[in-house]
């Protein structure tokens, strides 16, 4: 099969300050086995010399499109690729990651010989170690799940979660992402892949993971490239809370009820952590009574509280109740009890941020 027999692949690419691994970036597309992509680069308002170098490689190759526009975010530069994207299928790829040279023509491989609406693959984490991540994250064998099946996995194995989280080990089909307009939540400036994917993978049936690794994720010193990944955000609560509750209308209606109690069951876990999270850095908050009454009168948590049960010897045995109950007063006493304990295990991060690129008037 010659080039233009082949189907197009639209690599996107976000660029935002990263001169010095932007063309690191590139050279890691333009060097893929499979040779018939566009390469569109949104140069998301730089203030280095990202832009000329972007502008450089597309005089270069002409399979690279460069679009400059005032700084927005990187939703919106994902957003404003895919509006010009013609390929049948879509990646994604950070200014300041890589890619393994057979990545796109393995996935194509895949999606033209597999019944599947998506690929996913795993991804190395590389340079500054960091505690709770892992070096690698992947399957240990080559699977193709049905969506819910593949979500409840997610959910419940901390080790899978990760693979589900990014787009950027994926290969999308466009014709999916245009016919439900599917598009990136420029509101969040943390977590957007991961809400962007399940509302891709809501619109799917089959998703096929392999177990190799094909992107290559860059963990950089603060004092070298402040990331999502170096930044801490003590609202990240909601987040988690959304993402679940989009999780949890996918899979209700597909899995029995002992799999329901169990993600009921973690989610709540996972709230308790998130929410003392937050009382933890309380001076970044003026509103964490109302943002508590919010919580406990989720219809969500409502229902995951009426079956949640500890996991550990060591959980509070009052915050699940008070917020089962929905005392507010008391839940945040209880948590305000909870948080030296965890400021004193785990420490203050100097670098916080929302995860909202502004923070909406409204709560969850």
């Amino acid at each position: 099969m010659n080039n233009s027999e082949q189907p197009l692949v639209s690599i996107i690419i976000p660029v935002y300050n990263t001169e010095k691994f932007v063309g690191r970036a590139l050279e890691s597309v333009l060097e893929q086995t499979y040779k018939n992509i566009e390469v569109i680069v949104v140069n998301d308002g730089s203030q280095d010399g990202s832009g000329e170098i972007c502008d450089e490689y597309s005089r270069r190759d002409s399979r690279v499109i460069v679009v400059h526009q005032i700084n927005s975010g990187v939703s919106a530069a994902r957003n404003k690729a895919l509006e010009i994207s013609r390929g049948r299928y879509i990646q994604f790829v950070d200014s300041d990651d890589v890619i393994v040279s057979h990545m796109t023509e393995t996935f194509v491989t895949e999606m033209e010989n597999s019944d599947c609406d998506i690929v996913i693959c795993g991804f190395a984490n590389v340079g500054q170690e960091r505690q709770g991540i892992s070096a690698e994250t992947r399957l240990t064998e080559t699977r193709l799940f049905a969506v819910s099946e593949l979500l409840v996995l997610s959910y419940k194995d901390s080790k899978v979660a990760p693979i589900v989280w990014s787009s950027c080990n994926m290969m999308f089909k466009n014709d999916i992402m245009q016919a439900n307009e599917l598009r990136f939540n420029s509101s969040y400036a943390k977590g957007e892949d991961g809400l962007f994917t399940l509302d891709y993978l809501s619109k799917c049936k089959k998703a096929l993971v392999l177990d190799q690794v094909f992107y290559i994720h860059y963990i950089y010193d603060p004092l070298e490239r402040v990331s999502t990944v170096s930044q801490f955000a003590p609202d990240l609560y909601e987040l988690r809370l959304i993402y679940f509750e989009r999780l949890y209308f996918i899979v209700e209606g597909q899995i029995n009820e002992q799999q329901k109690t169990i993600l009921l069951q973690l989610f709540y876990d996972k709230l308790i952590a998130g929410i003392v999270r937050m009382v933890a850095y309380s001076e970044h908050f003026t509103d964490i009574e109302q943002r508590l009454s919010a919580i406990v009168n989720n219809e969500i948590v409502i229902r995951s509280g009426k079956v949640y049960k500890r996991f550990r010897k060591g959980d509070s045995v009052f915050i699940p109740l008070f917020m089962k109950w929905r005392l507010v007063n008391l839940l945040y006493f209880a948590l305000k009890k909870k948080k030296k304990h965890y400021i004193g295990k785990y420490g203050k991060s100097p670098i916080v941020r929302s995860i909202y690129v502004k923070a909406p008037d409204t709560r969850v």
